[in-house]
């Protein structure tokens, strides 16, 4: 409803009432009659038409239905993610919103709502935040309340590593490893010579291998593995049927189960016998033999284990079968026997007399295979009951051990004790695989696979050989190679390399990488065709090897390439850098005066020759370490060694007192480096002059000493033959044990808590040695 307010007249109704009402005292002058009462009672109940006047938005006065006021200071407010902020009144001031504030603090919070917090400072007040320790793991820390990141030894990660630091920040350094408290042996897998003894591949795809130590490995179709046992007793044979089970036996009647997480013994079957068993052979768990000593037959079915004449007290060491009623054993004298699923009776033919330790057909039809001793092989016709001597096709006097194939013409035979052997048949003759590395000099024991291209080789020492119908590989955690270099840019980036060489010469560079927990053996880490000879990284995507040809391989991280010095008629023995990414190379020449060469590569890809003064014809330089690109020391034959002093253009010659062979060099300084090499050379720099440091008395006078590295020039390590590994304190050297009976060819360390030694014993053995109690 509207109302007209009191004395509003217009002109209209002055007209009218002066004119009507002029005997009233209208006048002219002031033509406006003021209202009385009585007006205003009639006014007030008038309408005009005219609207009534709201509140004012912007008098700083809230009238309803105003909730707020543009002219009034912004009160503060929670926001919806829950920081404070301040109401934002609309143009009407009908309506309000909480507004977060444009700039974040430092408090832990989302202050603008934008769904992060603290942006703009390192990290979020009082919450956790990814971080690197000092030995360059990763891990979490927490974020100080002034937003700054903490120091790096505040960062932790959740379990402890093996690399000499205090992951956990626990205040214990690398606790529950083995390492923490002696050398430990943390490649391959197999323990060393004669430690496997056999292997077995499931039709799935996964396999197991047994040896007579009680360290039995499981493959799971990708990589081999230790597998948990409480069997203790040394396994000879073993028979793989699935991830989930298998049969093992070997000493004292022992016959053990894989249950797909542990092997443990067999009780029942243990039980029946105390003679060596030494092979299994099956098609199920209710379809198994078991074969050993004195012609000792165990026989499982659906009604459990059981003894089984065999009317043959020779000792059998191999047996196959294809089912029920169909398998076979081989044993000494050319003992042959076959099951027809009642009995055992003999099919040896009387010229067939060796020793006899592999048998195997590919199905119940198919002719049967059996090896042994000076190279033999003979196959049998089942359904004619026929022998035949293929023993003179195989070209070996080696014994052989396993047989297994694909089809019946593409059979693998391995063998070994005087280099091995590893033969193939193709359905018409017997042929040596030259290409085969040759990382055992006692050869094969076993061979399996599930196809023409998925083919295993088990070799004495314990490394397995993997076929993928074209090359042959050692496999990943198991490979038994001959080490020849160790090095590393971070406890998280450790390289140990060795090679293998075939029987037709030709030698490969195997590289493993130690990421702090495990060592791997990546795919194109396999280097056919090459002889590695040394190695150094700056970082896992910058790996330098020189293998005695022109060249360097270099890794980027992701593929390999090759760089080449422009210069001709020289090889490369030996590399070390900086981690600025200078990359030193140092060699000889291969024609010409034999000149020993030094090269530096630059981190700007420049390669600079470093002049040697005087010349020095016929030395080479075999190792070389840097402390600086302008503080360069290399050493070599004949006594030789350089040094580029800061300040100096030229890699003078030193006065090393030797004429012996030098292998290593290691500087902790200017004033202080060591250098070792052959006839037990160990020398030390002082600053002013080189002198000797072995005495006639001392243990590895006489020896070949490898290489040196130190944490320090108090903590200096030495390796070199028959096992020696000798550790300097500052005053004196003392030798340290370990359990390695053959020759320490490298030696590396992220620091003084965590160091790699490495083995050339054509097993692969790499030492390591952690924690801070030594």
């Amino acid at each position: 409803m509207t109302r007209r307010r009191a004395g509003n007249f217009v002109l209209r109704g002055w007209l009218i009432g002066c004119l009507a009402w002029s005997a009233t005292g209208c006048s002219l002058l002031y033509p406006f009659d003021l209202p009385d009462a009585t007006d205003a009672t009639v006014e007030a109940d008038a309408d005009d038409g005219e609207a009534e006047t709201g509140p004012v938005c912007g008098d700083g006065v809230v009238t309803a239905p105003e909730v707020c006021d543009t002219a009034l200071a912004p009160e503060s407010c929670t926001t919806a993610c829950g920081s404070r902020g301040s109401w934002s009144c609309a143009a009407d001031c009908r309506t309000r919103d909480c507004e977060a504030p444009v700039d974040e603090s430092c408090n832990g919070a989302d202050d603008d709502c934008d769904g992060s917090t603290d942006e703009g400072y390192a990290c979020a007040a009082g919450l956790p935040v990814a971080c690197t320790s000092p030995c360059g793991v990763p891990g979490t820390t927490t974020c100080t309340v002034t937003c700054e990141m903490p120091p790096p030894w505040e960062c932790r990660t959740d379990a402890e590593l093996c690399n000499g630091c205090d992951d956990n920040r626990d205040g214990r350094t690398d606790e529950g490893c083995a390492c923490a408290t002696e050398w430990t042996v943390e490649q391959p897998l197999a323990p060393g010579p004669g430690s496997m003894q056999y292997l077995s591949i499931a039709p799935d795809g996964t396999g197991a291998a047994v040896g007579v130590t009680g360290r039995n490995l499981r493959f799971d179709g990708t990589r081999w593995s230790l597998a948990e046992s409480s069997v203790s007793l040394a396994l000879r044979g073993v028979r793989a049927l699935s991830a989930d089970f298998a049969v093992a036996a070997g000493q004292n009647g022992t016959v053990a189960r894989w249950d797909g997480a542990s092997w443990r013994l067999d009780v029942e079957a243990s039980a029946i016998s105390t003679a060596a068993l030494f092979a299994v052979g099956g098609t199920a768990e209710d379809d198994l033999w078991v074969v050993g000593n004195g012609g000792t037959a165990l026989r499982r079915d659906a009604s459990g284990w059981r003894m089984v004449p065999t009317g043959t007290t020779r000792h059998l060491y191999a047996v196959w079968a294809s089912g029920p009623s169909n398998a076979y054993v081989a044993g000494t004298g050319g003992v042959v026997l076959r099951w027809n699923g009642t009995a055992w009776s003999s099919i040896s033919p009387p010229w067939l007399t060796v020793e006899l330790e592999a048998v195997w057909a590919r199905t119940a039809a198919s002719p049967v295979y059996v090896g042994g001793t000076d190279g033999t092989i003979a196959r049998y016709n089942p359904s004619g009951g026929t022998w035949e001597d293929m023993t003179s096709g195989t070209g070996t006097l080696e014994t052989i051990y396993g047989i297994w194939g694909a089809d019946d013409d593409d059979v693998w035979a391995v063998g070994g004790f005087t280099g091995g052997t590893v033969l193939h048949f193709d359905g018409t003759t017997w042929s040596e695989d030259t290409t085969v590395p040759s990382i055992d000099p006692q050869g094969y024991l076993a061979v399996g696979g599930t196809a023409s291209d998925n083919v295993f080789v088990l070799a004495r020492n314990g490394g397995i050989l993997h076929w993928d119908g074209r090359s042959w590989r050692p496999m990943e955690d198991v490979a038994t190679i001959s080490l020849v270099s160790v090095w590393g840019s971070s406890p998280q980036d450790v390289h140990a390399m060795g090679t293998a060489t075939d029987r037709a010469g030709t030698t490969s560079t195997a590289i493993l990488r130690y990421d702090g927990t495990d060592w791997a053996f990546p795919e194109s880490f396999w280097r056919p065709g090459t002889a590695g000879r040394g190695g150094w990284s700056g970082s896992p995507s910058a790996l330098y090897i020189v293998n005695g040809t022109s060249s360097v391989e270099v890794y980027d991280g992701s593929s390999w390439s090759t760089r080449t010095p422009p210069f001709v008629g020289i090889e490369l023995l030996g590399v070390g850098g900086l981690a600025a990414g200078d990359v030193f190379l140092s060699g000889g020449q291969t024609s010409g005066e034999f000149f020993p060469v030094l090269y530096q590569l630059t981190a700007s890809g420049e390669w600079m020759p470093l002049v040697v003064r005087p010349e020095l014809p016929g030395e080479d330089l075999l190792a070389v370490h840097a402390l600086s690109a302008n503080d360069v020391l290399a050493v070599g034959t004949g006594g030789t060694i350089v040094r580029r002093a800061p300040g100096e253009d030229f890699m003078d010659q030193m006065a090393s007192g030797t004429t012996e062979t030098l292998r290593g060099v290691w500087m902790a300084s200017a004033t202080e480096a060591f250098a070792v090499g052959d006839n037990g050379t160990l020398l030390h720099w002082d600053g002013t002059a080189w002198t000797s440091m072995t005495s006639p008395a001392d243990p590895w006078n006489g020896l070949r000493l490898n290489a040196v590295w130190g944490s320090s020039a108090t903590n200096v390590f030495v390796v070199g033959e028959f096992s020696t590994l000798l550790r300097y304190d500052g005053s004196s050297w003392s030798p340290v044990p370990v359990e390695v009976l053959s020759d320490l060819t490298g030696i590396w360390g992220s620091s003084a808590n965590n160091v790699f030694a490495i083995a050339d014993d054509r097993s692969g053995k790499i030492l390591h040695r952690c924690g801070a109690s030594w």
